[in-house]
């Protein structure tokens, strides 16, 4: 779990801040409708009872340039352990790849690799990933496993994406984990897809403390 203590508290106290607050960011369309729907007067209710965990995701991406909220490279490990928890191939070799583009992002950020060795590692990952996708046909929800990993490693390695490319794309990640989850998870408690949703927006809110 990542605890991060609050700076610089965010003061927000009206719909129409909210919505500039997020707008600065690229906000998805789906997201802004909601929160007008909802009547979302300020920020803390925004991450408090949003029910998409790729709108979390989208929050602290986007927000990871700014003094008191996490950033890229904390935001990277965070995914990193979600998908190393709940979104492993079953497949074994796909699993290994997964595995590898994890090793190549914990090693490039803790220092362990430099530039060119997770770029090169990147490229012959992404070889071997690509002859399994023609060698046989596994569920689609082994391939979404794999892309969570490789999206996360791609973060990594192009490491000066602009902000609202590396916030599309951490979105992009937790909502390949949910897939995944969807996919392979019998679980009466979750209720499908709205139940995952909402276990992984709860877990979100419990690890990451943000300042509002």
């Amino acid at each position: 779990m990542i605890t991060r203590k609050s700076e610089g508290v965010m003061e927000l106290n009206k719909t129409e801040d909210v919505l500039s607050w997020l707008e600065q960011g690229e906000v998805c369309t789906e997201a802004l409708i909601w929160i007008k729907a909802s009547g979302i007067a300020t920020a803390r209710e925004l991450w408090d009872l949003c029910p998409e965990p790729g709108w979390l995701m989208w929050v602290l991406g986007s927000k990871s340039a700014d003094p008191g909220w996490y950033d890229r490279k904390e935001i990277l490990i965070f995914l990193c352990d979600l998908v190393e928890q709940y979104a492993m191939p079953r497949d074994t070799l796909l699993k290994e790849v997964s595995i590898e583009f994890l090793r190549l992002t914990r090693d490039f950020l803790g220092g362990v690799i430099g530039e060119d060795e997770i770029f090169n590692g990147l490229a012959a990952i992404m070889a071997i990933w690509e002859g399994l996708r023609s060698s046989f046909t596994l569920g689609p929800e082994d391939w979404d496993a794999t892309r969570a990993a490789y999206y996360i490693c791609h973060l990594t390695a192009f490491e000066n994406l602009v902000l609202p490319t590396f916030s599309r794309m951490v979105n992009a990640t937790i909502d390949l984990i949910v897939c995944f989850c969807v996919s392979t998870t019998v679980d009466a408690d979750t209720a499908g897809e709205a139940g995952v949703k909402k276990l992984f927006a709860g877990y979100i809110r419990s690890c990451m403390t943000v300042p509002l």
